[in-house]
């Protein structure tokens, strides 16, 4: 039987209490109070850089850099310190969108597009 999730949508108003609003209304916040300062923890926005590429609506559709560094904020302010952000992307490397955005204010900068891939097993609880 697959385990169903909570999710939240919350109206975004450019400051963290709306990002934490949604963490709370999905049961996330709580989660993220019981994790230990040493857990690893990935951020995955998809597709944070803005383009004029591709006829996305300018909100609304993408997470931007900005949703990402507040709830990095977030995870920091939890006494986190092993915060990764991963992304992929079709037409660029993340480096390349990566460079000038926010993951240059961070140390791990994980770059997927080009790594080698490692298997790892799951345990039946979901767990690695």
């Amino acid at each position: 039987m697959v385990k169903r999730q909570k999710v939240s949508i919350v109206k975004y108003q450019d400051n963290r209490e709306n990002i934490k609003k949604a963490l709370e209304m999905s049961g996330c916040l709580d989660k993220i109070a019981k994790l230990n300062p040493s857990d690893k923890v990935l951020i995955k926005p998809n597709l944070v850089i803005w383009d004029n590429v591709y006829p996305f609506p300018k909100f609304g559709v993408i997470t931007t850099a900005v949703i990402v560094e507040e709830m990095t904020k977030i995870l920091v302010e939890a006494g986190l310190k092993n915060i990764s952000i991963a992304e992929g992307v079709v037409d660029l490397s993340s480096y390349t969108r990566y460079r000038n955005s926010i993951a240059n204010r961070y140390k791990d900068k994980p770059e997927f597009d080009n790594s080698h891939f490692i298997t790892t097993p799951v345990k039946s609880n979901g767990n690695l």
